[in-house]
């Protein structure tokens, strides 16, 4: 049986260092960093466990940000809140309010069978519920994905921020992405069907 708590509810540190899903930096932000940044109200975290295992499964964090639109590139994915590539020729940068899925990731053990899919699901569920319960402004999740994630959030409606990196040279450590509340909240009423 896979359970659901927020970390401060964790109380073993070996569950949370025998976390590995195959990232260092996400492997080292769980065990070393994401207990504090909780208690902080920084990055609340998230965990899905393992009853029977007595391990994690999986995670996420999400924080408050704001996504800029920095280019003409941009600007399809905010014409529902009027910006036109004028806009974003004549100033610099255009912030709008997001959620950054700041941190997420599934152990090796648990991968490829499904589980990162419902742990993101269950992130779109609580950033459409802040947005709708308490009223919170927020134009969509933006993340910072790294090189092997992008086709599984691609999967989910996100989409490159700023750079088109499929037609271009560049290959950076993590790559901006960013998928609109009006495509979560699709996904989330199609799969309530």
């Amino acid at each position: 049986m896979i359970r659901k708590a927020n970390i401060s509810n964790i109380v073993n540190s070996e569950m949370l260092s025998s976390f590995d899903c195959g990232e260092g930096s996400v492997n080292s932000f769980l065990s070393n960093e994401a207990l504090e940044y909780n208690r902080k109200n920084l990055f609340p975290t998230t965990i899905f466990y393992s009853v029977e295992d007595k391990r994690i499964v999986g995670f996420y964090a999400l924080t408050s940000s704001i996504v800029e639109v920095k280019s003409s590139y941009d600007v399809n994915k905010f014409e529902n809140l009027g910006v036109e590539a004028e806009d974003v020729e004549s100033l610099s940068v255009l912030s709008y309010p997001a959620t950054e899925l700041a941190w997420f990731g599934v152990d090796r053990k648990y991968q490829n069978q499904k589980y990162g899919s419902s742990i993101l699901l269950d992130a779109f569920r609580s950033v459409v519920g802040v947005k709708s319960l308490l009223n919170v402004g927020t134009v969509g999740i933006e993340v910072d994905s790294l090189p092997g994630a992008i086709e599984f959030y691609q999967r989910f409606g996100f989409s490159y921020l700023h750079v088109d990196y499929d037609n271009s040279m560049a290959m950076p450590d993590a790559y901006p992405m960013f998928v609109a509340m009006e495509d979560i909240e699709s996904i989330i009423e199609e799969l309530d069907k």
